[in-house]
Formats: structure tokens, sequence, C-alpha cells
């Protein structure tokens, strides 16, 4: 009822209400509740720093939580906090599998080359994202751009002959 009243200030309340009320064993549930509470701290009230010390409560009770991960790396890479947005993106894309897992380690070698400037750290993202999948092209042509750019031919014309073939 709250949420469709967008009375964002009592729907936290609520929430901790519920968190308060709900047994310290329930952990998932727990999880959950924050996650949600965090979500309106960053999305509807925008309190970044409420929201993050949700996101990162919830991180404490279950340090594989992927819904925690993800939520808090979204925060501090729309923050520009990035070593702790590419902490967050690795540790998810370690226990993501198949194309959510590829996409975490080619946001992570974007960081890396965009924002760090660290390409050695970019091209292990971009491979880790093509041990997954040898034919993404996002990953193999910024690994090839990579490799022009380091006038690295024989990684130039590997990561070329694997971007033809996945073309095909």
């Amino acid at each position: 009822l709250r949420r469709s009243q967008a009375r964002w200030d009592e729907l936290v309340q609520i929430y901790d209400r519920h968190l308060a009320l709900l047994s310290p064993k329930v952990v998932t549930d727990l999880v959950e509740l924050l996650i949600e509470q965090g979500d309106v701290w960053y999305q509807k009230l925008s309190r970044v720093d409420r929201a993050t010390e949700v996101y990162n409560q919830a991180l404490t009770l279950d340090p594989h939580s992927q819904g925690a991960m993800h939520a808090l790396g979204v925060l501090y890479e729309r923050s520009g906090n990035w070593p702790l947005a590419l902490d967050l993106l690795q540790r998810e894309a370690e226990l993501s599998r198949g194309a959510a897992a590829v996409e975490l380690w080619t946001r992570a070698g974007k960081i890396h080359e965009d924002m760090l400037q660290d390409a050695g750290s970019a091209k292990a993202a971009y491979q880790r994202a093509l041990g997954i999948d040898a034919a993404h092209l996002p990953s193999l042509r910024q690994l090839k751009g990579l490799f022009q750019i380091e006038h690295d031919d024989a990684g130039y014309l590997k990561a070329l002959i694997q971007e033809a073939k996945a073309t095909h």
C-alpha cells in the first residue's frame, strides 16, 4: 500500500519493523528485505549513504548474495567508486553463469580500460568473458582494440580471427 501511494519514508519504516520481527535464522528473508529497503533508499529517496549501509548489511548477513552484490555494485559504479565497483562485479561474476557472467566480466573490463586506464586488467577481464563465451563480440572487439593500441600484432590477429569465426 505504501509503495503504491509513493509514501517512501513510511515504507522504509515498515521494512525496519519487518526486519526487527524476523528471526535472525531466516537469513534469506532478511537479505531480501534489506535489498528492497536499500532500493527504496537509493531509487526513491536518493539516499546513497543509507542504501550503501543497508546493502552492506545484507552482504554481511549473506556474503554470497548476488542481489546485494549487484545492487551495491551498481551503486558504486554510478557514483564512480571504481575499486569497490570492480570488487563487487568480479565477486558477482564468479558466482554467475553463462551470459550474466560474460556481461559482468565485460563491464569489469570496460571499467579497467576506460576509467582506470589499466589495459592489463581490462584484457584479463575480457579474456575471462571469452573463456565463458568465445563468440562474445563486445569482449572480442574491446580486446582486439587493446591489442591494436599496444601494437601486439599476434594478439590482434588472434582476436581478429576469433571475431571472424564468431560472425560467420
